[in-house]
Formats: C-alpha cells, structure tokens, sequence
C-alpha cells in the first residue's frame, strides 16, 4: 500500500495508478503511514507546518523552488531527492512559498538538479569558485579575500559549527565596503540585505524553529551603537544555543515565545560602534577605493549566471554533504579565541585555502587582542596598579584625584562632576569607577568613617586580590608592574606579554 496525498487515503494496483495518472502526490518513500481501520474515524488530522529548513529525523530539507513549485530539496539516507511534503512524528512540513522570504528564492530545473547530482563538487572546487568571483568583484588583499571567500562557504556551513566571528567592513562612501555585503546578498546562504534593519526584523528573520536560517547583512552601521537592544541580541547570537524571549499579546493573552537568533553576520559603516563586547566579535576590515574588474551591483547577465550557478551549487552541496560535516583541527586557540576562529579554520581545512586561512586568524586575533590592551579598562588598570598601597588597597578619593589632576596616560576634561577622556567615547564618574573596581576587576568595597580635620568623613576604599591582578595584567599585556605585599615588601608581577599568540606560534608570521 502507498499513501497518495491527493486522496489522502492508502492506494494499489489500478487505484494507484490512475493517481500517477493524475499527477497526485505520492509517498514513494513511505514516510506516511495511514492510520490502521479500527482506529481512522479517531485519528486526528495531521498539522501542516510550513519551515525554511529543518532536520526530521534522519532527513534533512531545505525549501526550495523546482521547476515554479515550491519543493523541499532533501537528503535521505545519504541520497538527495525533492519532495513537495515530508511526514514526521504526524506533522506534515511543506516548504516555503515563493516570494515569501527577505532574499531571492533557490529555484532549479529538474534538468539543473540532475546536473549537479552527476557534478558532486568538493569543499575544494567550491573554495576555488568562489575565489573566482571575489577576486573578480573586490580590490583588497589577499587577506580580505580570503576571510570573505572562507566566510562565504561557512554560511552554509552552519548546522557543524557551535560558534561565529562577525565582519565588519569599514570605509569612506565608494570604498568597497557595500561591495562585500552585496556579494554574500547574491550568494551567501539566505542572506537577507538591509539598511538600517529594526531589532524586531532580526529575530523575525530568525523565526522559532530551526537555528541558523540564515545570513543577516545590515549596511549604514555607524549608527548602531545607538540602539541597545539591536546591539544586545547582536552580541548574544554569534553561538548556538543563543535565543531572544519576545511575550506576544494575542487575544488578550500573553505568550513567551524563544527566537533562535544564531548565525553569521556582516555589517558595514563608516565607523564602527563603539561597544566592546559587540566589538571583540568582528573581524575589521578597513576598506579602500580601488579599481575592481566587476561592479556586483551591476552585474552582467554571465556574471548573474554565474553567480546563480554558484548559489545554487551551494546549497545541494550542503544538502548532500550535511551527515559529513567538518573535519576536526587542533587550532591551540583558546577562550574567545577559539569561539570565533576554530570553525573558520576548518571550513578551510584540508584545501589549498588552509594555509592562507592560518594567516587570516593570526592577524585577526591580533586585532582583538590590541583592541583589549587599547581599550580604556586596560587604561584605568593601569592606573590602579599605580596606585595600589601595601596592602593591595586603593582610595576612591586619592584616585579620582590622581585621574583628573597629574597623570598622562588618559588625557580629557572634568565637567563638573564627570571626566570625559578624549580617546574613548565614555563618560567617567565615581560611580562608573566603583562598578569597574566591583564588577570587571572583582574589587571588594570597603567603607569606614574617619576623623579628618576635626570633621568625620567616610573613606571608601577597594581591596584587590593578587591572583586576579595578576589575571587582568596578563588581560591588559600589562607587564613587571611593581607594587608592594601586605607587609609591605617590593613584589614584581611577571608573566608573559598578554595572550602573545603562543598557541598561534605555528602560524607564520604576518604584518598587520
């Protein structure tokens, strides 16, 4: 017995045949079971859920468009077949309608789906590919070409990897930086494009199903920082797992529904917000006008062959290799490190792309690291270290003091009763400070009242702990910082310049 759809009923022999005659529905691969006679009047109406993407079972699918209707490109027991609906666990999924989605549809012809079938394309050909095009489309260096070809196929990637690295592209106008963004639009893995994007747009695009639906690229971000909220879930989905809670009003009742926001990003503006912890998740890449030998925003109709054929391509190679996965490597990379980088090591890994992708994560983990040392905690650190008494001890007041009067290291103005530094887009006060002390240099607070001058005042003090200074220097590369022990004898903390990349030392060596 076959289950036809159509008729929604079990059929054989004659029956069967005159439902191919008519060009039913049927379940060949017998995913459907009919419900047994005692029990069909009782048996409840499958649900019909409409998905982007998902894994059922041991069967993967992707919507698709085959021949103007909408299919699902599947991969079962290791072989790719299309199918218009799959029955899992008594739900019917049916893939997304045309037109229905923020990006262009994967639409084959059964003829285009037969030919990439009989061409299986390996990891290394579709590097190759889309080297191809970069190259064709961007005038930048080799390292940014190859950080924008690896990311391109790890976006169809996802569904291996636990963690991602964002890009950021940074530039005056005509500087190239939409050119990057415009090329992951045309054939990054279901990218959506915009400017400007509002926060409710991002974890919509998501949905609540399945991770990883796809490639968010906001263009214009030099206003971001501005928007908390956008930053916030920015910040919480470069790994899996990451979800945004949305409580929905319908019908005069409340709903706690979970967003599942992870996924690869790439921005682009002519500066780059200032928040550090969205900023430790980029890879900054500083864009230059240049002459490129193709305009992407004007493509010609063999580049738009191109370019669709390789997108396409993408996605059956996905869907045909997605029980394979990625292979393993051990990158040493450790911490933040390794949250970002590990997985783009190995999309390359095992190609001619391994070498070249090596140098693109030393350099960029270069860039993350300096931009820690540089930030204005590692500078304040450094003044408590300064100021630090025998007993690992500092006063509020004698450094508040020390800030805004004789020091070099952080040059501002005071106003009022706040110290606006002039290379960092902060605004310092005496309550900023205890939070600091507190929070990131895990401080203890100490308050007491004493007699000054025939007057009681309260003296606020911070106790720090040597272990975690010592822990912040090597943070901060900052290096034999001398302070005293609680008897007041000289202690020198030593250790080696911060995260200096010794679990990289096997990378050669590359100037920024």
């Amino acid at each position: 017995m076959t289950w036809c759809f159509g008729c929604e009923k079990d059929k054989h022999g004659d029956e069967l045949a005159l439902c191919k005659d008519k060009e039913h529905d049927i379940d060949y691969e017998h995913l459907y079971s009919s419900p047994t006679p005692q029990t069909e009047k009782k048996t409840k109406v499958p649900d019909v859920k409409t998905i982007i993407k998902a894994t059922l079972g041991q069967t993967y699918v992707e919507s698709t468009i085959v021949d103007g209707k909408p299919m699902f490109l599947c991969n079962i027991n290791g072989e790719v077949k299309t199918h218009e609906r799959i029955t899992h666990d008594g739900v019917i999924y049916v893939p997304i309608e045309k037109n229905s989605c923020g990006y262009a549809e994967y639409e084959y012809t059964k003829q285009e789906l037969d030919f990439f079938k009989e061409k299986s394309k390996t990891k290394q050909y579709l590097l190759n590919k889309i080297w191809d095009i970069v190259n064709h489309f961007i005038d930048s260096t080799e390292m940014v070409k190859t950080l924008v070809t690896v990311d391109l196929l790890q976006t169809y990637c996802l569904e291996w990897i636990d963690s991602v690295h964002y890009l950021y592209f940074v530039g005056e106008t005509e500087s190239g930086k939409s050119t990057a963004l415009h090329l992951f639009k045309n054939f990054g893995y279901r990218c959506m494009y915009s400017n400007g994007l509002p926060h409710a747009d991002i974890y919509n695009f998501y949905g609540t199903d399945e991770e990883a639906c796809g490639t968010i690229c906001e263009d214009e971000c030099q206003d971001l920082g501005r928007d908390k909220d956008k930053v916030a879930t920015y910040k919480n989905s470069y790994t899996r797992g990451s979800i945004k809670p949305i409580i929905l009003n319908t019908s005069n009742t409340k709903k706690q529904v979970y967003y599942k926001t992870y996924g690869l990003k790439v921005f682009a503006g002519e500066n780059i917000p200032h928040d550090k912890g969205f900023k430790e998740r980029l890879a900054i890449i500083h864009m230059v006008e240049g002459t490129p030998e193709g305009n992407i925003k004007r493509p010609t109709k063999e580049e738009k062959n191109k370019l669709k054929t390789l997108r396409l391509g993408l996605l059956y190679w996905k869907v045909a290799n997605i029980h394979e996965g990625l292979p393993d490597v051990e990158s040493k990379l450790k911490n933040r490190d390794q949250e970002l980088w590990e997985d783009f090591l190995r999309v390359a890994k095992d190609t001619d792309f391994e070498e070249r992708a090596q140098k693109v994560v030393k350099f960029y983990t270069n860039q993350r690291h300096e931009g820690i040392w540089n930030s204005l905690d590692a500078e304040l650190f450094k003044l408590v270290l300064s100021q630090l008494n025998g007993g690992m001890r500092l006063k509020m007041g004698k450094f508040w003091s020390k800030l805004i009067g004789d020091q070099d290291e952080i040059e501002g103005e005071l106003d009022g009763k706040s110290f606006y530094p002039n290379e960092f887009s902060k605004t310092i006060s005496q309550n900023y400070l205890s939070n600091l002390f507190k929070d990131k240099f895990q401080a203890k607070k100490e308050t007491h009242w004493k007699v000054i001058e025939n007057k009681k005042r309260r003296i606020t003090e911070y106790v720090f702990n040597e272990n975690i200074i010592k822990r912040l220097s090597h943070k901060y590369n900052v290096s034999h910082v001398s302070t005293s022990d609680a008897s007041g004898q000289g202690m020198e903390l030593t250790h080696a310049q911060a995260t200096d990349l010794h679990h990289l030392d096997h990378i050669t060596e590359v100037s920024p």
